[in-house]
């Protein structure tokens, strides 16, 4: 599954390689995408790639409501036993996802802990804040819990939706905090990052600020109710 926003440059080429990942591995699968309102030719390449290619399927959300909502509607769509989540941007090279799937057996969430970080200091940021909420809430010395490649149970995804908000700023964080407070089994796995020069984050320092506060006061929240 890929959530993605304004990713004309390079959603093909994600797509492309994702699905000869997922074709080596030799089980059925589904490449969901879900395309967070782009302004650019993102969505009409994408209802391209679905025209041309079965195993994708793409859903176009009416407005920007950005990475977390996002990720959260195509958990809530996806179907396998299996759930995979790379971003769209293809910061995380798709093989990556691979290795996580010859390493899944015996846990419930497999996460790509990135080996460096390509972003600017407002991505450093949120890394650094959101390692701290995920750690205090999941009782656990995760690494890394909001990253952009893991395998999770699709089980754990309704513990997930029947306790965190929709709107959540940093789901991936709450849905560790659901599998480690539930007693499932979480492995963090190093995976290989691409250099992406010239990207601009959307995570200017107010948003930043607002999202880290809400991730905070949503994993609380989160951990009184589990």
């Amino acid at each position: 599954m890929l959530p993605a926003h304004d990713e004309e440059d390079v959603i093909a080429s994600v797509v492309d390689e994702l699905a000869r990942v997922l074709a080596a591995a030799g089980v059925a699968f589904e490449i969901l995408v879900v395309d967070d309102a782009s302004t650019d030719r993102t969505g009409a390449i994408l209802d391209e790639l679905a025209a041309a290619r079965p195993e994708v399927r793409v859903l176009h959300l009416p407005e920007n409501c950005g990475h977390g909502p996002a990720l959260r509607t195509g958990w809530e769509a996806a179907q396998a036993p299996w759930i995979g989540h790379l971003d769209g941007d293809g910061e995380v090279p798709a093989s990556e996802l691979g290795t996580l799937w010859d390493r899944r057996d015996g846990f419930d969430l497999v996460l790509g802990v990135r080996t460096s970080r390509t972003g600017g200091i407002g991505r450093r940021a949120v890394t650094s804040m959101l390692r701290v909420v995920a750690r205090f809430t999941a009782r656990q010395p995760l690494a890394d819990a909001n990253v952009p490649c893991k395998l999770v149970r699709r089980e754990w995804l309704g513990r997930l939706f029947e306790f965190a908000p929709a709107d959540a700023f940093a789901p991936s964080v709450l849905l560790a905090v659901v599998v480690a407070r539930g007693g499932g089994q979480i492995v963090e796995i190093p995976v290989a990052v691409r250099h992406r020069p010239g990207r601009r984050s959307w995570l200017v320092p107010s948003r930043l600020v607002a999202g880290c506060a809400r991730s905070l006061r949503d994993a609380l929240a989160l951990s009184r109710r589990l």
